[in-house]
């Protein structure tokens, strides 16, 4: 055998919460990056080559989704599908996840990080996302476990809260409370944080806004099914 070609390629990604570089020839299936490791080759294998090229394409493909984002494995199973043998899908996610590119537990945690940073929304909402994403249910509430529903409404709503300081209240509280409305947020946490977000952005002493008791019983339809949030003020 000649010797394994050194074809470290600039390309990377992350996959399951690790850095994927396709020139690791010793972990990373891809045409720059030929030498893949041995593995045990099964005997229908040996018999078919083209089950052992399916692997090899497989595997990439797998490996080309995570390039994108992480994944779950169910996400990775669905697209892998549509165009190779169960058994060889089979084959490729119990790699992935025994090398650690799959990582369900780490793959939720990643989510809840990105969506609290960029796109706040409520647990519900993370959580249908995730069992969604075929994201095992008690995995799922390891991750949520120790979500702050409040701060997340806080930051989701303070951009729109900033544009609509200058308005009264009335016109405040309807549009700030459909928004968080929207990712799911529970009445009591929007009642909150509307409140607060007035007060902290109009009142430098902070002085109390009387809350209107209709509030406590989603005065603006409140529903505790997390849709899929929308972006715009509405």
């Amino acid at each position: 055998m000649g010797a394994r070609p050194n074809t470290r390629a600039a390309w990377s990604g992350t996959a399951g919460g690790r850095q994927v570089a396709m020139g690791e020839c010793d972990r990373v299936v891809d045409s720059r990056c030929p030498a893949w490791p041995s593995r045990p080759v099964a005997s229908r294998e040996a018999a078919d080559p083209d089950l052992s090229r399916d692997y090899g394409k497989a595997t990439q493909a797998a490996l080309r989704l995570l390039s994108y984002r992480a994944r779950s494995v169910a996400e990775v199973r669905r697209r892998l599908e549509t165009s190779y043998p169960s058994a060889i899908i089979e084959q490729v996610l119990k790699r992935l996840v025994a090398q650690g590119y799959l990582d369900d537990a780490a793959f939720a945690l990643e989510w809840r990080r990105s969506r609290e940073e960029h796109r706040p929304r409520s647990r519900m909402a993370l959580e249908h996302e995730l069992l969604s994403m075929g994201v095992q249910r008690e995995v799922v509430q390891e991750a949520l476990s120790d979500y702050d529903g409040a701060s997340n409404a806080s930051r989701a709503a303070l951009r729109l809260a900033q544009r609509l300081s200058d308005s009264d209240y009335q016109s405040f509280r309807p549009k700030v409370w459909r928004y968080l409305q929207r990712r799911g947020f529970e009445a009591s946490v929007i009642s909150d944080t509307v409140s607060r977000l007035w007060r902290e952005l109009t009142d430098p002493h902070h002085r109390a806004v009387n809350a209107y008791p209709q509030e406590q019983q989603g005065e603006y339809g409140h529903s505790d099914r997390a849709d899929a949030p929308a972006d715009d003020e509405g």
